[in-house]
Order: C-alpha cells, then sequence, then structure tokens
C-alpha cells in the first residue's frame, strides 16, 4: 500500500519532510516499491527514564516511524516494549504515532532490568512464519542481561525473515563506515591481525583474535554505556545469514535525517538478498 503525501500533509504534516527524506535513501537502494512489516521495539528498563524525560525516544521514534510506514504493509506499525519482560502494545500508523511512546509509559512501568532475549523471542513466535520480511527497529540505551539468551534467540532467528536493526541512543554516536564520525574511536591500526569483521567491528578495532591486545582493550574500554555487545552482534558467528546492525546516536533530534536514514538502510538491502539466497524469503 503506496503511503501518498496528499494523506500525510492532512493527516500528520510534521512528517512530510522525513517521509520525502527517507523516500530518497528507499529510491537509491531500490526499494520504493519494497513491501514488508515493521515492528518497533523499545527499551522500557529503567536506565532510559532520562531518554524519555528528555523526549530523545520520541525524537527517534517519530524519524523511525517515518520511514517504516512507507513500506509497511498496512502502514501500521507493530509496537513491542520490554525490559525484564516483553509487551506486545499494539499498532500505529500516522493518525496516531505521536501517542506511541507516551501510551505505553502510561500502560507499562519502567523495568529494573533489560533482556533483549524477551522480545527476540516475542519477535520469532509473532513473526517466524512471516510471508513478508520482516524489519525491526529496536532502540535501547545499552547492554543486555542474559548475553547468551540473547546470542542463541539471535543466531536461532537467522533463518526466519526477520532483521533487526539495533539503534542505541548514548553519550557519543557510534558509526558504521561511510559516515560521518564525531567522536568515534579511530580504526585499529594496520599491523592488526586481519579478520572478517562488521563494518561497526573494523571501524572500531575489535573482534581480533587476541583477546588481550592493549589495543583492543584501549578500544573497547571507550565504548559508552555497555554496547559492546551490540557492536560485536556485527560478528557473530553461527548465523545462517547476518540479519542485525547497530548504530548509535548521541542526538537524534539534531542527527542529520538523510544519514539516518542512510543507517538505516545501511545492511537491510543485502540481508535481503541474502535472505532471498538462502531461501528465506
Amino acid at each position: 500500500m503506496e503511503l501518498k503525501l496528499d494523506d500525510v500533509a492532512q493527516k500528520a504534516p510534521e512528517l512530510l519532510p522525513l517521509i520525502v527524506s527517507s523516500r530518497l535513501t528507499l529510491k537509491k537502494h531500490k526499494l520504493e516499491d519494497h513491501t514488508a512489516r515493521v515492528v518497533l521495539v523499545l527499551d522500557i528498563s529503567e536506565s532510559m527514564r532520562p531518554l524519555y524525560q528528555k523526549r530523545q525516544v520520541h525524537d527517534l521514534v517519530a524519524k523511525t516511524m517515518a520511514l517504516g510506514f512507507q513500506f509497511d504493509d498496512d502502514q501500521q506499525i507493530d509496537v513491542i516494549a520490554f525490559g525484564v519482560n516483553a509487551h506486545d502494545v499494539g499498532e500505529y500508523g500516522i493518525n496516531n504515532y505521536k501517542s506511541c511512546v507516551d501510551d505505553i509509559l502510561k500502560r507499562y512501568p519502567l523495568e529494573f532490568g533489560t533482556q533483549y532475549d524477551k522480545p527476540l523471542e516475542m519477535l520469532l513466535d509473532k513473526y517466524g512464519d512471516s510471508n513478508l520480511p520482516v524489519y525491526v527497529q529496536f532502540v535501547t540505551d545499552g547492554d543486555t542481561q542474559h548475553r547468551e539468551a540473547s546470542e542463541a534467540m539471535l543466531r536461532k532467528m537467522s533463518s526466519a525473515p526477520i532483521f533487526v536493526q539495533f539503534m542505541g541512543i548514548s553519550g557519543q554516536d557510534i558509526m558504521p563506515e561511510g559516515f560521518d564520525k564525531i567522536d568515534v574511536v579511530e580504526p585499529a591500526p594496520a599491523a592488526q591481525p586481519a579478520t572478517k569483521r562488521g563494518l561497526i567491528s573494523r571501524l572500531l578495532g575489535i573482534g581480533t583474535p587476541d583477546p588481550v591486545s592493549p589495543v583492543k582493550q584501549a578500544k573497547k574500554s571507550r565504548l559508552p554505556d555497555g554496547f559492546e555487545f551490540l557492536v560485536n552482534l556485527d560478528n557473530m558467528t553461527g548465523r545462517k545469514v547476518d540479519n542485525a546492525n547497530f548504530f548509535a546516536l548521541k542526538d537524534p533530534a539534531s542527527f542529520p535525517n538523510d544519514k539516518l536514514y542512510g543507517l538505516l538502510m545501511n545492511e537491510y538491502p543485502q540481508w535481503l538478498k541474502a535472505a532471498r539466497e538462502a531461501r528465506i524469503l
């Protein structure tokens, strides 16, 4: 179903510049006619409180939903909230998207824990048999408990038609190669052992075979808010296809829209191709 600009102008005019910017990104990747199911997953752990209070989550959600509305099959984005539990919140479209975050905060008190495995399990249960690709926008502020369970779920999901775009809100921007780098660690020296690593892993110089490398340790120590786990998902082995990507933003409101949409489409098109080749789609 095509999202008509006239409808946007009438129902949510503030989304128009975001729609136009994200539409250019989709066209660049030849995805202007793409159809998928889009899901938003929001971290409601207690550590997220200041990000909700400063409305940074609201800003990021508005920008990412503007992209999702354009290729979601019915222009209604499914929403899941999680802390120590996962909650199926419901659907939001252009008529009511502005109330999404506040609705969640009213219905679900912030929880004292962060467990990625719970929403990942819900995603697999709900969309594992989808006949459309499932594009997940996953917003968090840092690390997870039960890392092994989360890794196991993501490996299991690699055989399902689900791609997870992890998005962090942190004290600094963490960009993959090819994007402007603000307060991002410089690449590792050329003398470091060459391994096949993901874009962010290569950028930050982590994921090398030497677990006690001083260079590796220095770079890992500069990652904010326990994001090492999400960075290393880009290099995680044992998956049928690479089904996840990660970036983090310091300030979603001021981050350029065109670059944000470039980040959101950084690996998803490659996953579509790999999933088709692997007969997942």
